[in-house]
């Protein structure tokens, strides 16, 4: 199982700390965004790709709406994105 995820984060958590302008380093928190809990146990892929799903809904008339309809949902990888491993 490969730790791809976590070192790429470290990695980036390093470089991204020394470009910040004067700060509190307590204050620093840098993780992956759409970050999940699996309750089926595997802990290594936790991030999903969040999908953005935007659309015009219609009224009982056929015609639409005003505002555009925002929503969304997100889908886990079964492969490690860096080195194309399996998750397990």
């Amino acid at each position: 199982m490969c730790n791809c995820m976590n070192d790429t984060l470290e990695i980036a958590q390093q470089h991204i700390k020394k470009d910040l302008p004067k700060h509190d380093p307590a204050s620093v928190k840098i993780e992956w965004a759409g970050k999940i809990f699996r309750l089926e146990g595997n802990q290594n892929n936790n991030v999903v790709l969040p999908i953005d799903i935007r659309y015009r809904a219609l009224k009982n008339d056929d015609t639409p709406y005003k505002n555009i309809t925002r929503t969304g949902t997100s889908m886990a990888m079964n492969y490690c994105p860096f080195c194309g491993e399996k998750f397990e």
